[in-house]
């Protein structure tokens, strides 16, 4: 999203993108997304994310860190992509593993400034 708002903010006379085309665009792809603030709490989710957590109520999983609410862990990942982010200032990926309920789940995560 940040590359469209520059590129939007750089083409002040040419074409605009409208935000509810780029969170339509968002919703309709195959993965979750998700944003986050400078402390991992989630601001926002495209609805892949809103299925996969539906068993909570969505309104409660706003402003709730990403470790607890998206991959249901009781403390910050380890080797966090997003944490790494914000130090670097470049994508940043890593492989999160979960277990819960007896149940182990494997996450590839992207994170971008």
């Amino acid at each position: 999203m940040f590359w469209l708002r520059k590129q939007n903010e750089n083409m002040k006379n040419g074409p605009h993108i409208e935000s509810n085309i780029i969170l339509s665009i968002l919703d309709s792809l195959p993965m979750g997304v998700f944003v986050l603030n400078r402390e991992r709490k989630i601001q926002w989710m495209n609805d892949r994310v809103v299925q996969y957590i539906q068993k909570d109520n969505v309104h409660q999983s706003i402003e709730k860190h990403c470790y607890t609410k998206i991959f249901k862990l009781k403390s910050p990942c380890k080797n966090c992509a997003a944490l790494r982010t914000l130090t670097s200032g470049r994508m940043e990926h890593t492989e999160i593993k979960s277990e819960h309920k007896g149940e182990t789940k494997y996450y590839l995560v992207t994170a971008t400034p």
